[in-house]
């Protein structure tokens, strides 16, 4: 992965060197912390540091097994997601939709823009579940109104909308004759205007 990062951290002299095998504790050695980082992966070896490299460039793990390269293991903790939004009506695709996904407690951690294509999103733990939300003008979630994602998977994310069809009717308020020339909108919670006519 060309944006991995690695990064051997010294340890000072006191830290005390955890291996299983007692013959190198009394061997002069280098102590390091391994600290690896990647865009949607989590590093699962040598957490349990230091790790010792001795003068001849001789690495030895935390269970004493000696080794001639530090092998990190990185876990993908991303889940690729396929996106489709449509009317729930007609079953036309709604591509210019925008899906956020929420936390519990409603922060955005994800914000899906493609409809019709993949995308990855992170995923905090092996399954989590997000609460969604669409963000179209003139329409509403019809569903689903959560997704759950596991660290690996690939899941289809299938969701409809519906138009927000409202009639209304302005009348004078003496005489309750009916007002056609009227310019209405509706404005959600966001302030947003979902219809102008």
């Amino acid at each position: 992965n060309e944006q991995t990062e690695v990064v051997f951290v010294p340890c000072a002299d006191s830290e005390p060197i955890k291996i299983k095998n007692k013959a190198l504790e009394q061997l002069p050695a280098r102590r390091y912390l391994v600290k690896a980082t990647a865009p949607g992966y989590q590093q699962l070896n040598y957490l349990e540091g230091p790790i010792n490299i001795y003068h001849d460039h001789l690495v030895v793990d935390q269970d004493g097994r000696p080794q001639r390269e530090v092998v990190i293991q990185m876990e993908r903790r991303v889940a690729a997601v396929w996106l489709s939004v449509s009317d729930c009506r007609d079953g036309k695709a709604l591509p210019t939709a925008s899906v956020q996904l929420l936390d519990e407690k409603e922060n955005v951690c994800h914000v899906f823009d493609a409809p019709g294509s993949h995308d990855v999103a992170a995923v905090t733990s092996v399954t989590k579940t997000y609460a969604l939300r669409l963000h179209l003008r003139g329409y509403v979630l019809h569903g689903p109104q959560s997704v759950t994602l596991e660290r690996g998977k690939r899941i289809d994310l299938l969701m409809t909308a519906r138009r927000t069809d409202v009639k209304v009717v302005c009348r004078d308020l003496r005489s309750g004759r009916r007002i056609d020339d009227v310019d209405i909108q509706l404005i959600n919670e966001e302030n947003e205007v979902l219809e102008g006519e």
